[in-house]
């Protein structure tokens, strides 16, 4: 059912959060920005609530890391535009938690001066043309620094379905589209195995 995927995915999300903070921080710590994405937008009562924009920028904040904010459907056109502002900024937010919808297509999140060079897909998407729209958003004109992708993914499925995790599943098809898709990569724009995090 619905519910019991969702609650799944929910878990197996919360499990990413310790890799999650401690990533973050070396990248704040090193003076670069970092766009993270989830599929989800904030709703207390949805079984993916958890994993939400609101909820990773609150667990972030709550762990320290202050600079942080979110880019979603829940913004007003004005309220995005300022968050896209502010992320542009050098000494602007330094993490921006975002869903795929709103902060994955049709915007610029790099400029000259904020060292964003981080795309972390907390909650990985299904599709490859959502994988290339959310990392394009820093790989842009402009963009003068190495992007690097992060995919932490779970493994040991607790039901023990043989596909195993939703992570799993997900990673092993975009790896797999993503090598048929050879023309996006250039000399700023890879992923590497040590990239994908257990």
């Amino acid at each position: 059912s619905f519910a019991r995927f969702y609650s799944l995915l929910s878990l197996e999300g919360q499990a990413k959060y310790p890799w999650l903070i401690e990533k973050v921080n070396e990248i704040v710590a090193d003076g670069r920005k970092v766009v993270i994405f989830t599929p989800f937008v904030s709703g207390k009562d949805r079984h993916t609530a958890s994993i939400s924009t609101q909820a990773i920028a609150t667990r972030l904040y709550n762990e320290g890391i202050s600079s942080v904010g979110t880019f979603d459907g829940s913004l007003t056109e004005e309220q995005r535009q300022a968050v896209q502002q502010d992320f542009h900024s050098k000494d602007g937010i330094k993490v921006l938690v975002g869903n795929y919808m709103t902060a994955g297509e049709s915007i610029t999140l790099n400029s000259p001066e904020n060292r964003a060079t981080e795309v972390i897909l907390f909650i990985a998407p299904n599709a490859i043309s959502r994988y290339i729209q959310a990392v394009d958003r820093i790989h842009r004109f402009g963009q003068t620094e190495k992007v690097t992708i992060h995919i932490p993914y779970v493994t040991g499925d607790l039901l023990n379905r043989d596909e195993g995790t939703y992570d799993e599943r997900v990673v092993k098809r975009l790896m797999k589209e993503f090598s048929t898709f050879s023309a996006v990569i250039d000399g700023l724009f890879f992923v590497e195995s040590r990239d994908f995090y257990q």
